[in-house]
């Protein structure tokens, strides 16, 4: 049976990139922020390199371990063989049934190594991305923040009353006109 590989992606965050990136020209660029940035991807990039390096390098003593026993193995079988002088069928079945069995043990030990190994890679890589894009989130939210805080209060400047024009004085004789009240 293949081993299982992990899902990796399942705990990344859903991410919007069109509405994330579009957001970004309203904030200004820091050099800083931005080289810290690539600091610490570097920083991850070397972590996993160093973690598949070593991975890697255990593979292959493990592999040399492996054909060592093999070889060890066979020359055993054959030294037995030549020393019966007798050639038993089954008991090669046997032989190769048990070689076959431990080959597979050894193959299903690698790719578990192996899947080890680059799981343990990606997940720096992918928890350095999560941590950029958190950061990317961060960064605009501060953005809108001293963009609030720095733009003036834009108050529309009360419109003055102008007084009423005064009334005119009624002429001798006319009455003012009657306003009914509801």
């Amino acid at each position: 049976m293949a081993p299982k590989f992990p899902d990796l992606t399942s705990d990344l965050p859903e991410i919007d990139w069109k509405d994330l990136f579009a957001r970004q020209r309203e904030t200004p660029l820091e050099p800083e922020r931005l080289l810290e940035a690539h600091r610490k991807n570097l920083e991850a990039w070397a972590s996993a390199q160093r973690i598949l390096t070593q991975g890697f390098q255990t593979i292959t003593k493990r592999q040399a371990e492996i054909m060592r026993d093999n070889m060890s193995e066979a020359s055993g079988l054959l030294r037995t063989m030549v020393a019966e002088r007798s050639f038993d069928p089954t008991k090669q079945a046997e032989q190769l049934k048990s070689a076959l069995e431990a080959q597979r043990s050894y193959m299903r030990e690698v790719a578990e190594l192996m899947t080890k190994i680059q799981t343990d890679a990606y997940g720096i890589i992918r928890d350095r991305f999560v941590e950029g894009v958190g950061e990317l989130r961060k960064g605009e939210a501060k953005a809108k923040t001293e963009k609030a805080q720095a733009a003036p209060e834009t108050t529309k400047p009360e419109a003055q009353k102008k007084p009423a024009p005064a009334a005119k004085p009624a002429a001798k004789g006319k009455k003012k006109p009657s306003v009914k009240k509801k």
